[in-house]
């Protein structure tokens, strides 16, 4: 008989507490020690591309500092290394040293004014690594370099530098129109598989001679992101790169990036990717912390939205939400994402992950989801459909509770409903500015272009859209697809043809500034903005090495860890449903069995 029945279940309790508490320190350890780390590593083919691309990089730095040690190179007989990094052959690097301190300017002559490239890099030194970048192909370019001391004296170099033609294969843009004067300044950006950028007359100003995703991301320091992913393996490797073609910072996304990368206030990354062992694509968000490579931040869109909603016509349900761009406002700390497959952009608090509102149509939502939808007024009012490139348009509209959003509305079907489908023939694709009131959760559209073109320019997929510096829109229709005959189709044809679109319009009036076309060629964005934009190199390109943060060992794995029980344990709320059909299969199996006894 137990003395103290008190005492005694206390210490039960007490030993179930310890013993549970030491379940759940063990799976966790046997979680974080046998996570399939050789998924989230890089494989071997990654794992060399990193290292020869690192290696090469060393070497090729090596052999310049070593060259440039061996010789005295001065403002006026500099070091000059074309096409340094053997990645972009429309640039140069150019070395020497100033007896005192001084800053150097750089012009690179245009075919007329608007296409030349001006750049005075900052501070006063005594040591100069000149990046030039914006020479043309197989062209002698007389690149003129101005040297000013403290005290305003000037002086100047021409360097001439010969290029070779480009390669037959590089897609090319011919111009179709142009108002010269009206003309946005910049250079044409464009995500063709060979990253490239053109200017106001369609020579190509610069490319890169290896092929990368979709993603050509501007960095607020003046360098770019650019992926990569290979074949055997769904990781993607993100390479932060000048356009010289120096790597200076590579990460690994271990389910892959799908369409876009924003840099975050902090430097972070915030990816759109998904989980590969999961049943659904393209539905994840991923925040790489960009000093250490590590995940800090996961969402699973699934926790946030409709899954079971009805989406975009002939995509699986697997492609429920189809990410495809991202955008950060640090007015409010809140994130825009466009989904594709729902037609819907959708306003995030971040990173607490609040929805703010939804813009999109209106069918199949579900009751928790009533409140956020935008309501349409004035007229005439389209939603957008199967909707790319989700931006801010301008904060211009008085009243703190007023934001405008710029997008390309690819007008895929406008319908979730096939028998109400638009046919190709009948669609168009367009760029919209939406003003919404966040208050009064509604939402105007303010202007389009487009629709105008009809079917001709009939954009599938993909597309882009930015406000210009003068308030020109610039759209990029990136996958114009016909048949032989020209009539739009919703796929490629063999016998037909796949075209590109950039276009410059003056919303004021709808005049094309500029209207651009590539044949046989898609393009998944395109931006306009300077070479040097940002630019912040302190004349130490030589020195600074590569930060590598692709190894697994860098991967968050506790991140890794919570989002794979978050998918069991998700999937364990229908186990109770498939218990209840094998046990039901079963009965039935046993009923016909006994009678046929």
């Amino acid at each position: 008989m137990i003395k103290n029945p008190e005492h005694f279940r206390f210490k039960v309790t007490k030993t179930f507490i310890w013993v549970g508490i030491g379940a759940v320190i063990l799976l966790a350890l046997l979680a974080f020690f046998l996570i399939d780390s050789n998924y989230y590593s890089p494989s071997a083919v990654t794992t060399s591309f990193i290292q020869e691309a690192a290696a090469k990089q060393k070497k090729i730095e090596a052999d310049i500092q070593s060259y440039y040690q061996a010789g005295t190179y001065t403002f006026t007989q500099p070091l000059v290394i074309q096409d340094p990094y053997q990645t972009a052959p429309l640039t140069a690097l150019v070395i020497f040293d100033t007896a005192e301190d001084s800053q150097i300017s750089i012009h690179v002559p245009g075919l007329r004014a608007e296409a030349a490239v001006d750049f005075t890099f900052p501070g006063f030194q005594k040591h100069h690594e000149i990046a030039v970048y914006g020479l043309y192909a197989d062209k002698l370019n007389h690149v003129t370099l101005t040297m000013q001391t403290r005290d305003g004296k000037n002086t100047q170099n021409i360097v001439d530098l010969q290029t070779e033609p480009l390669p037959a294969s590089l897609q090319r843009f011919q111009v179709d129109q142009v108002i010269q004067n009206k003309y946005s300044p910049g250079f044409n950006f464009t995500a063709t598989d060979h990253k490239q950028v053109f200017d106001i007359d369609g020579n190509v100003r610069w490319y890169s001679t290896q092929a990368s995703n979709e993603v050509f991301v501007p960095l607020q320091n003046g360098r770019f992101l650019f992926t990569y992913t290979f074949t055997d393996q769904p990781n993607s490797i993100i390479m932060e790169e000048d356009l010289l073609g120096k790597v200076y910072s590579i990460y690994n996304a271990v389910d892959g990036i799908q369409h876009d990368i924003c840099e975050l206030p902090s430097g972070n990354l915030l990816i759109t990717s998904e989980n590969v062992k999961s049943d659904t694509t393209e539905d994840y968000l991923l925040e790489i912390d960009r000093s250490s490579g590590h995940v800090v931040r996961s969402f699973d869109m699934k926790d946030y939205l409709d899954q079971s909603r009805s989406n975009e016509i002939h995509l699986p349900n697997s492609d429920w939400l189809h990410l495809n761009s991202i955008v950060y406002d640090p007015a409010d700390q809140s994130i825009i994402v466009s989904s594709k497959a729902q037609s819907a952009v959708v306003k995030f608090s971040y990173p607490d992950m609040q929805i703010q509102w939804i813009l999109g149509p209106h069918d199949n939502w579900s009751q928790k989801y009533q409140p956020y939808l935008l309501t349409s007024i004035g007229d005439p009012f389209e939603w957008s459909w199967s909707q790319h490139d989700a931006t801010f348009y301008a904060a211009e509209s008085p009243g703190a509770d007023t934001v405008d959003i710029l997008l390309f509305d690819n007008g895929m079907y406008r319908s979730f409903d096939i028998s109400n489908a638009l046919a190709p023939t009948d669609s168009y694709s367009r760029v919209v500015h939406y003003s919404i009131n966040e208050a009064s959760k509604t939402v105007n559209e303010v202007w389009e272009y487009g629709k105008v073109n009809g079917s001709s320019t009939f954009s599938y997929v993909r597309g882009g859209a930015q406000r210009l510096s003068n308030g020109d829109v610039l759209g990029a229709w990136g996958s114009i697809s016909q048949d032989a005959q020209g009539n739009a189709l919703t796929k490629t044809d063999k016998a037909g043809s796949i075209n590109t679109r950039i276009t410059e319009i003056d919303p004021s009036s709808d005049t094309v500034v500029f209207d651009a076309s590539a044949q046989n060629t898609v393009t998944y964005r395109t931006f306009r903005a300077g070479f040097y934009d940002g630019y912040a190199e302190q004349n130490e390109l030589l020195t600074t090495l590569i930060k590598n943060f692709s190894g697994y060992d860098l991967i968050d794995r506790m991140d890794v860890v919570k989002r794979d029980l978050h998918v069991w344990t998700s999937s364990m709320a229908t186990w109770p449903a498939r218990l209840t059909q094998v046990s039901l299969k079963w009965k039935a199996k046993i009923s016909s069995f006994v009678k046929h006894l």
